[in-house]
């Protein structure tokens, strides 16, 4: 019952706003804001490359907005264009990535050379691009946070810049929790701070986080198991 009123209350009221020109910061944001502007959900572009850009492809940074996960992507895709996982994803966001590539309502296609994950073969699917269909993208409308006014969107800045703050501490304070397994950003600086000589990307890695007891690893992980259970 509370994912229905969730549901019919985005459907009267909540909508979806982009933010380029944050004052607090530099990222670009997609947020869902309520009637009352709360926010209830944000998702920022990450670092990308020059081959990435080429191809029309962006990276999705941080997500935020419990039970708006969809929205989010599906506004992400219609502003941005086609999207991959950067390279350093939760586990938890591994695990939505793959429940996306199995949505009928999502174009999933590969292109050779492009894409992060190469330490273990499971990996490979989070290289899969994803687009959404023309006939869902076109339902989406996106408005610009300056139609609301200065007032407003000033109101929303301060709160959004918060927010991403909150959830950027948290997640860096768990972070041997939210990366346990995958290729991780996080986990390859920790080799290169621990271990030398850095050990190369290879789909041996796992030799290498069991010798040397690598906080990011972690034997019978659950998350690790549902990851392989949808590949």
């Amino acid at each position: 019952m509370k994912n229905l009123k969730t549901f019919e209350s985005f459907k009267n009221n909540n909508k979806v706003y982009y933010i380029e020109n944050n004052p607090s910061n530099s990222y670009k944001y997609l947020v869902i804001l309520s009637d009352n502007y709360e926010i209830l959900g944000f998702i920022t572009p990450s670092q990308s490359n020059e081959e990435l850009k080429e191809s029309g492809i962006c990276t999705i940074g941080s997500v935020y907005g419990p039970s708006y996960g969809d929205l989010l992507y599906d506004s992400f895709i219609k502003k941005f264009g086609r999207i991959i996982p950067s390279s350093n994803i939760s586990d938890v966001a591994k695990i939505s990535w793959l429940k996306r590539l199995k949505n009928p309502k999502y174009v999933v296609y590969q292109i050779d050379g492009i894409g992060f994950y190469d330490v273990y073969p499971a990996e490979k699917v989070l290289n899969s691009v994803i687009d959404l269909k023309p006939e869902i993208k076109n339902k989406i409308k996106i408005y610009d946070i300056e139609e609301l006014g200065k007032d407003v969107s000033k109101r929303v800045y301060t709160e959004l810049d918060k927010l991403h703050k909150e959830q950027s501490n948290i997640i860096l304070r768990d972070k041997e929790y939210n990366y346990t397994f995958g290729q991780s950003r996080d986990r390859w600086n920790w080799l290169k701070k621990f271990i030398q000589p850095m050990p190369h990307y290879s789909k041996t890695q796992d030799y290498y986080f069991k010798k040397h007891n690598i906080p990011f690893y972690y034997n019978d992980n659950e998350m690790a198991k549902k990851f392989l259970s949808l590949c």
